[in-house]
């Protein structure tokens, strides 16, 4: 019961922060009239992607909507989209993951961790999939669980723009580094609310600039402190 009970309040947070919190309000109501490139599809492995397909009013032109995706797997789809779209999803249960909903493309396992059910997950994914605009894709990763080698294999990605968020410093256009986690292996937490009405990852990162600008240069775009 009391889970229950924690679960609710904390949905009810959520729709108040995401729909009626004034920062975030006025924050998505600027970044709303900012955005020019309107027909974008966004590939994450994360909650990055809805978040940012509802932020700015748009529809989902992407299937890796309210799902996780591992890097090393996302790597492999992103490295080679057009066939992993062409495979259609298995259930499958993730004993790394237990009680989340999942399935087999392939050698990769998508989570759906917004899905009550793994034939929920894979039909949004199948619906979603026939959306992609190949001609207009972005993609954004950062570099948790990723080598020197994979990042610099990701130069392969076929897209419009790729975005590498680093805790290095490295010599390649599409490596966005951020000083706040020099020294760690990786990057820290970048999803999750703040109170300026901003999610974390936003604090860096000027996404609406980025999907508008016909510049590649990841380093252009971050907006943190240095």
């Amino acid at each position: 019961m009391c889970r229950k009970i924690v679960s609710r309040i904390s949905h009810y947070l959520d729709v108040f922060y995401n729909k009626y919190y004034p920062p975030q309000v006025l924050y998505r109501n600027r970044q709303r009239r900012r955005l020019k490139n309107r027909s974008f599809s966004l590939l994450t492995g994360n909650c990055v992607g809805g978040y940012l397909y509802h932020q700015l009013g748009l529809g989902f032109t992407s299937p890796t909507i309210n799902m996780m995706i591992l890097n090393q797997d996302f790597k492999k789809l992103i490295l080679n989209p057009e066939h992993y779209m062409n495979l259609v999803p298995t259930p499958y249960e993730d004993p790394k993951y237990p009680g989340v909903p999942s399935a087999l493309l392939g050698d990769i396992v998508l989570h759906f961790t917004h899905y009550l059910t793994s034939e929920e997950g894979i039909a949004a994914w199948e619906k979603r999939k026939r959306r992609i605009d190949y001609d207009n894709l972005y993609v954004i990763i950062s570099d948790i669980d990723l080598s020197r080698k994979d990042i610099e294999e990701l130069r392969d990605v076929k897209c419009r723009k790729l975005v590498v968020m680093t805790s290095r410093e490295y010599d390649m256009d599409y490596c966005l580094y951020l000083p706040e986690f020099k020294g760690r292996e990786h990057v820290g937490e970048l999803l999750g609310k703040t109170l300026s009405g901003k999610w974390k990852f936003e604090k860096y990162f000027d996404f609406v600039d980025w999907v508008n600008s016909d510049d590649s240069i990841a380093r252009n775009f971050y907006i943190g402190e240095k």
